[in-house]
């Protein structure tokens, strides 16, 4: 979504609210406000998942993306041993 795109859309909610009346206005704007920050945080976190300088696992998306939702993690163990702590 472009910053004037984003921009159309305040402005579109701003009008909205302007003819709420005040009360309702008055509740509305807070929950707006956090709307926006919440996107803000989703596409500024979406953008470093993506950043191979801020996410060393970048390479990994596609990867993982294309594997099966039931796909195994680690392959199943025939038996399990008990691990005793070293003495």
């Amino acid at each position: 979504m472009t910053s004037s795109l984003l921009a159309g859309i305040v402005a579109l909610l701003a009008r909205v609210l302007a003819t709420v009346d005040s009360s309702r206005r008055l509740r509305l704007w807070p929950a707006l406000r956090l709307a926006v920050a919440l996107r803000r945080q989703e596409r500024r976190i979406a953008r470093e998942v993506r950043d191979p300088r801020r996410n060393p696992y970048a390479h990994l998306n596609a990867h993982f993306a294309d594997m099966p939702g039931d796909a195994p993690l680690n392959q199943p163990y025939e038996r399990a041993e008990p691990v005793s702590p070293v003495d």
